[in-house]
């Protein structure tokens, strides 16, 4: 396996892990954006049952002019909870291709039908959204 990016990847869902569940704050993770005004304010869910209907359970962003609705529908959306899981399905597919790495098999026999360099690809696409990071390298990039 491409095991210089798989790492990088790895490294990559373990800090947005690291940062999702610190601004968790001890609750569900999920946040909603403020009812209680036009404003933008974001808050705490008290549970995944009736969110995003829950009842508050705080303050996430206060609204005092900033961030506008959109934004806090924004903030809300990619909220601790959610970004725990995303990072969760990701690994998932990490998981799936280093299982069926080695299966791959060019001849057409009972391996995966995708070949190393086709898994190499996804783990490329999946590498694009950090390719600001100073670890990511060139050859990583998608042309």
């Amino acid at each position: 396996m491409s095991d210089d990016l798989t790492a990088f990847l790895r490294d990559r869902y373990a800090d947005e892990a690291l940062l999702a569940d610190g601004a968790r704050h001890e609750a569900s993770g999920r946040w909603k954006p403020s009812r209680t005004n036009d404003g933008g304010g974001v808050e705490y869910a008290d549970g995944p049952d009736d969110w995003p209907e829950a009842a508050s359970s705080g303050i996430v962003v206060y609204d005092e002019g900033s961030p506008t609705r959109e934004q806090a529908e924004h903030i809300a959306y990619w909220n601790p909870r959610r970004a725990l899981d995303e990072v969760d399905a990701k690994r998932r597919v990490l998981d799936e291709i280093d299982e069926h790495w080695d299966d791959a098999n060019p001849i057409g026999g009972r391996g995966s039908q995708f070949l190393p360099q086709e898994w190499k690809r996804v783990l490329k696409a999946l590498a694009q959204s950090y390719g600001s990071h100073p670890a990511f390298r060139d050859d990583w990039e998608i042309t």
